[in-house]
């Protein structure tokens, strides 16, 4: 079986580019034949560079903006540790991928793939499955909001990002597909 080539004229959308998997990853697509369109805060190495601060809704929007009318495949590879502010690690570990990926459902080419990278640490979060649901169904603004009151510290914001993130996909695959 000759896979040479497959991703020859393909769309690829890398979220979180510029450094680390994602620029490793783009570097790959790119050598394949795929034509990647990188998201990152820095400039990243791409056909098609869009600058985004993944930690500003604003930026994140006009991100969206900036995305072609096809897509062929998705791979949301951005996250920051939790040694930054809990909102910080939740915009960019979660809301924004969200947000993003949201944004490309319409635009995903039929037989399109998706791949999100997440953590292990994930589990270490004990929130039900139905504490997620009603997490999830707030604003992110609103939710937010709830967990800075609640003091959540970055670390914790960072495990609770990652099971997000796994339930919120695992949750809509259904839907997705």
């Amino acid at each position: 079986l000759d896979v040479s080539n497959t991703l020859d004229k393909k769309t690829v959308l890398v979220i979180g580019a510029a450094r680390g998997i994602g620029a490793a990853l783009s570097s790959l697509l790119a050598e394949d034949g795929a034509h990647v369109i990188a998201i990152d805060k820095t400039p990243a190495q791409a056909d098609t560079f869009i600058q985004a601060d993944l930690s500003y809704p604003d930026k994140v929007a006009a991100a969206i903006d900036e995305l072609p009318a096809k897509i062929d495949a998705v791979a949301a590879v951005a996250g920051v540790p939790g040694t930054l502010p809990p909102e910080t690690v939740l915009r960019v570990n979660f809301f924004s991928q969200r947000r993003l990926f949201e944004a490309c459902l319409p635009k995903l080419t039929a037989g399109s793939a998706s791949v999100f990278v997440s953590s292990v640490t994930a589990h270490r979060c004990d929130w039900s499955d139905q504490r997620l649901e009603t997490f999830i169904a707030l604003p992110d603004q609103e939710a937010l909001q709830q967990l800075t009151q609640a003091g959540l510290n970055g670390a914790d914001a960072y495990v609770l990002s990652k099971r997000l993130l796994n339930y919120w996909l695992m949750s809509r695959i259904p839907e997705f597909a």
